[in-house]
């Protein structure tokens, strides 16, 4: 059953809402079940499930919002729990998909529906300081690279907008 359904799924799901659906009423049914799969194809749909659901705007919470200086700062300790660096992506630690979203000029993060620039936290995991003093540049002026090695502070000071 579970096989024949991820064939299903891989090929022709489109909808993440219908495959998010579809989900939800396989595991109902598997945790009423009582053969002796039932244990193992919950386990695997709550995890098709977690996957599905899955989405890097609304996945990540609970950092504290606190102002600095006119910005808001940067939980390190949070930032460190819920992502990591992986080929110079960041990634949802719990998961390991990609943590960003491009925008029109730069790389972003959703937390807690305040988004922050990528390289602002790739800069603070890295370092263990969050930047609220300066801003934070890319020296080959690509804004969608937001690789540490290519990070460096910006002499000049940030202003508030």
């Amino acid at each position: 059953m579970i096989a024949v359904y991820t064939n299903y799924m891989e090929n022709t799901m489109k909808n993440n809402r219908q495959h998010t659906q579809i989900l939800e009423n396989l595991l109902r049914r598997r945790k009423q079940a009582t053969d002796s799969n039932a244990a193992r194809d919950v386990k695997i749909l709550e995890a098709q499930l977690e996957e599905a659901k899955y989405e890097p705007t609304t996945a990540f919470t609970g950092m504290p919002r606190v102002k600095r200086k006119g910005r808001l700062a940067l939980d390190i300790d949070f930032l460190r729990n819920t992502f990591d660096i992986v080929n110079d992506i960041l990634v949802c630690a719990k998961t390991g998909r990609d943590a960003t979203w491009k925008g029109n000029s730069s790389t972003f993060v959703t937390i807690d529906n305040t988004i922050y620039q990528a390289h602002r936290i790739v800069y603070a995991i890295n370092t263990g300081r969050d930047i609220i003093e300066y801003d934070i540049r890319k020296k080959d002026k690509d804004f969608f690279n937001y690789a540490f090695s290519n990070l460096e502070i910006d002499e000049i000071p940030h202003v508030k907008a």
